[in-house]
């Protein structure tokens, strides 16, 4: 069989563009997921072995649990794709060499041995993506203990990789290879003579059909790209996975910059106190603006939130929220509740419907008056009356204060205070944390959307170069050929980018959804005309980039007189 493994490495290597991208794509897969896994297992071995914990590492364990449901999450969704790519390339190479696969299954190879052989040659290829992956993945990780660092200031960071989660990686990095199987599986189905008799292009056109469409050439750009709906359809699918790499990255950057700006808002003291325990309302009571907080569990759609509840009041203007035009929420009426942005999106609660806390162990149906978009997470606010009556303790009791002075604050000594500044530095922590995670998913969701885009077109340009060549030799002009068989996509991929615009955004909204259940931090979908008007551009520009470098190469084989070559 060694005589088939070189044919398949030789005719493999002619396709050198198409090959980088499959290694590159593989490569990427690995890097993602090992540039997070490996600032996480070394780190979590370390704080398990730990007997006590103290708050700030709790903190961080959370952190790092979180982060290891997003390193799962990439390392599925990117391996999908990679699948997805492996199957589109294994499927047009088989399309253009079936002459040659026929001639090697008339010699007596069977299709199942030939795809045993190209199985492990793309083995070997993955593994060796495996292996670069985890190299920079390691090196890369430094960024993602420097970001711990910065914001945990904690002086044991190490890395690590649990044999497992290595063992994890390397499998799902060999899944998209099995695509090939499934190639040849088909193809076994057909007799050798079909093999022969097959063009390298099935769908090459003869002279004589040419001929007869010249009256009509206005249309036949169109035509021929229709003939093949499987190409139109993967072509369809790699702007969809396109569009929803770029929305994606995009919504992670823009929305850590929209939690601090909305978290910065309504909120014009300089201290927030906290008590352990119940208080009596301070004679100085203009100096502050007091407030009840306590733990519940949300019942909403039949789904169980833990979350917070806060009674308040706005009478001076230290703390108010705002809904989500931005405006103030004033007197919020009796036996009614503003929930947070967060648990609204996250657990599908409108407002006017009822939610039913339990506080105390007791429930109580509340109606939803309004959401806030600068409340905390997993936070519903009432009155501070209100729910002193729902808690049945006296109106001149609270548990924290909101003030602009630390003078005559009252038991002092048993409270936690808090200032602006701190509350400022760590909303700025996270969202520098927050967006230079998001600039790297960015940074690799473009690179992984671009490559897809660029085999799948470059795969379709490949395909048609035989006729190309065809209607060159017939002496059709370069402008004409352009237009038949080039610049007709564009139109085809600019409708689908529109159509598929809508159900894209949806999809990424799931996205930002599931990654906030998994992880608890809400992550809100940010999207808006200039994303959209970017990525629509970028997709002109990457097929204008790969139509000029497949004119070029056409080109120089024309100047090199080797067109023969390709039509025989």
């Amino acid at each position: 069989m060694k005589f088939f493994a070189k044919y398949f490495c030789k005719s493999a290597l002619s396709m050198k563009s198409n090959i980088i991208i499959l290694f590159l794509l593989s490569l990427l897969s690995s890097f993602m997921y090992f540039f997070v896994q490996i600032s996480i297992d070394g780190n979590l071995e370390y704080l398990n072995s730990k007997p006590v914990l103290t708050n700030i590492e709790k903190e961080f364990l959370i952190s790092l649990q979180s982060n290891q449901t997003l390193a799962i999450t990439f390392l599925v969704m990117l391996t999908l794709i990679t699948v997805f790519v492996y199957f589109m390339f294994y499927k047009k190479y088989c399309s253009l060499h079936q002459k040659e696969l026929g001639c090697y299954i008339a010699l007596g190879y069977s299709t199942k041995k030939m795809a045993l052989i190209i199985l492990l040659i793309s083995i070997i290829l993955n593994f060796i993506a495996n292996i670069c992956g985890l190299c920079l993945g390691w090196i890369g990780s430094d960024v993602m203990l420097g970001l711990y660092n910065d914001v945990y200031s904690l002086e044991h960071l190490v890395k690590g990789i649990y044999i497992q989660n290595y063992s994890t990686a390397l499998l799902s990095s060999f899944l998209p290879a099995i695509s090939v199987m499934i190639i040849f599986e088909k193809m076994n189905k057909k007799d050798t003579i079909d093999f022969l008799n097959a063009n390298n292009n099935m769908n090459t056109f003869h002279v004589g059909m040419f001929s007869q469409i010249l009256s009509k050439f206005s249309s036949f750009s169109m035509r021929l790209a229709l003939r093949k709906p499987f190409q139109i359809f993967i072509s369809i699918l790699s702007v969809w996975i396109f569009a929803i790499l770029f929305i994606m990255s995009f919504s992670l950057n823009l929305s850590s910059q929209y939690i601090f700006d909305t978290q910065s808002h309504g909120r014009n003291y300089q201290y927030d106190v906290s008590y352990p325990v119940y208080q009596t309302v301070h004679q100085d009571y203009e100096k502050f603006e007091y407030y009840i907080k306590e733990n519940i569990k949300v019942e909403s759609n039949g789904k169980k939130i833990n979350g917070s509840i806060m009674g308040i009041e706005n009478s001076k203007g230290l703390f108010f929220l705002t809904d989500e035009r931005g405006s103030q929420i004033e007197n919020i009426p009796t036996n009614n509740v503003v929930v947070s942005e967060a648990l609204a999106d996250l657990y599908d609660i409108q407002k006017g419907t009822d939610i039913t806390v339990r506080l105390n162990n007791i429930e109580k149906s509340l109606h939803v008056y309004n959401i806030a978009q600068n409340a905390d997470n997993y936070s519903v606010y009432t009155s501070k009356s209100n729910l002193e009556k729902l808690l049945n303790i006296s109106q001149d009791s609270y548990n924290g204060i909101y003030t602009n002075s630390i003078t005559d604050i009252p038991e002092i000594g048993t409270a936690h205070i808090q200032n602006t500044s701190e509350r400022i530095a760590k909303l700025e922590e996270n969202n520098v944390s927050n967006r230079t995670s998001a600039v790297i998913c960015q940074i690799l969701g473009c690179v992984i959307g671009c490559l897809l885009l660029y085999l799948t077109i470059l795969l379709k340009f490949q395909e048609d170069t035989k006729n190309i060549f065809i209607l060159d030799m017939m002496g059709y002009t370069a402008k004409k050929i352009n237009k038949m068989f080039i610049s007709v996509y564009r139109p085809i991929l600019n409708i689908a980018f529109i159509i598929l615009l809508i159900p894209s955004i949806e999809i990424c909204k799931l996205i930002h959804k599931s990654l906030s259940l998994s992880t608890n931090d809400y992550i809100p979908f940010q999207c808006n005309i200039f994303v959209i008007l970017f990525i629509f551009i970028l997709l002109n520009l990457l097929y204008t980039i790969i139509k000029f470098l497949f004119n070029s190469r056409i080109s120089r084989i024309q100047k090199k007189d080797i067109t023969l070559r390709y039509l025989s």
